[in-house]
């Protein structure tokens, strides 16, 4: 089906049900009202031809396959995303996308994108809980210079098998976030609001916690920086990780490392040109009585180190020189 102006079908707000069993395509808005009934999107929207604007205003049951289009917006009590690709091109301004209502990952042990304009102020946003039906599926967020907001639970009912954003300007993630592999969060500000221990893998996974750019400040424990990781953040993180990765590999910044404590072993990078790690609060692997390992990767003459670094029976590396300042400890 190809649209060839703005379209809106809407059943009233009884059980009326809205279902597309092929294609649909088109420079045009379509947008749904089902009421309390269902919407079916069995084949691709925007496949061909990406939809301006794609609205699901109201349903009990929503299932789509892969969707193109300016902005996507849909409201269902239950979303089934069954598709592995949910995109808003930047054809104009404010290519959101939001989900409202409990999402469902249902592509078959696949890896399903979400990507919105990249654009700032152009978000991802998830009002309700996401879980992976099968325990078999990824979820990748792609917001360019647009925020992330996850506003509850990740995983907490079917574990997802792993949890990416490639890019943000910002990630929050408002409950817990179960994964059964990895974590990996690109953004400038990462924030993770579900309390202590909610944070996991349940296959020793990894995490990895790094900003968008080499250039960019790292503040760790209530260190200053750009990207800051605090204290509520790192608590977090539940014990089981096989290791936590904080920085880029190729950063060229300052990375000041405040109070913190950690349960499993950690590596902090800035380890591109100039980049310089400073220690200047206690830092540990203490937390769940692990012997966590802490690794300082710097590219800089120093890495200086103000406070005490302790593991319980974890080696500490430091891989330039270290000025230990103001009885500042290795244990």
């Amino acid at each position: 089906m190809t649209l060839t102006g703005n379209v809106s079908i809407n059943t009233g707000s009884g059980a009326g049900n809205i279902s597309f069993t092929s294609t649909v395509d088109g420079g045009q808005t379509l947008t749904l009202t089902a009421g309390t009934g269902d919407v079916s999107m069995n084949s691709a929207v925007g496949g061909g031809t990406a939809l301006t604007s794609f609205t699901i205003v109201s349903a009990t049951q929503v299932d789509l396959a892969n969707v193109q289009a300016g902005i996507i917006a849909v409201t269902g009590t239950n979303i089934d995303l069954n598709g592995t690709a949910y995109t808003a091109p930047s054809t104009a301004a404010d290519n959101d996308i939001t989900f409202t209502g409990a999402v469902d990952l249902d592509a078959e042990a696949g890896i399903i994108t979400v990507t919105s304009g990249g654009g700032a102020g152009e978000t991802i946003t998830f009002t309700s809980t996401v879980d992976d039906t099968g325990t078999n599926n990824t979820l990748t967020l792609v917001a360019g210079s647009g925020a992330v907001s996850i506003q509850s639970h990740v995983g907490s009912t079917s574990a997802l098998v792993a949890f990416n954003v490639t890019s943000a300007s910002s990630a929050t993630v408002g409950g817990s976030l179960r994964v059964t592999t990895n974590i990996s969060i690109t953004a400038d500000e990462i924030d993770f609001n579900g309390g202590a221990n909610t944070v996991e893998t349940t296959g020793a996974g990894t995490i990895t916690l790094q900003p968008t750019a080499d250039n960019v400040s790292i503040g760790v424990g209530g260190g200053a920086g750009t990207l800051d990781l605090n204290d509520t953040d790192i608590a977090a993180l539940k014990g089981g990780f096989s290791l936590i990765t904080i920085g880029r590999a190729t950063g060229t910044s300052l990375m000041t490392i405040d109070t913190s404590s950690f349960g499993d072993s950690v590596t902090f990078l800035m380890n591109g040109a100039s980049g310089d790690i400073s220690v200047t609060g206690a830092l540990n692997t203490t937390a769940d009585s692990d012997a966590g390992n802490i690794i300082l990767t710097a590219s800089a003459t120093t890495t200086t180190i103000s406070a005490n670094i302790t593991t319980a029976g974890g080696t500490i590396t430091v891989t330039n020189a270290a000025v230990i300042a103001g009885g500042g400890t290795v244990t």
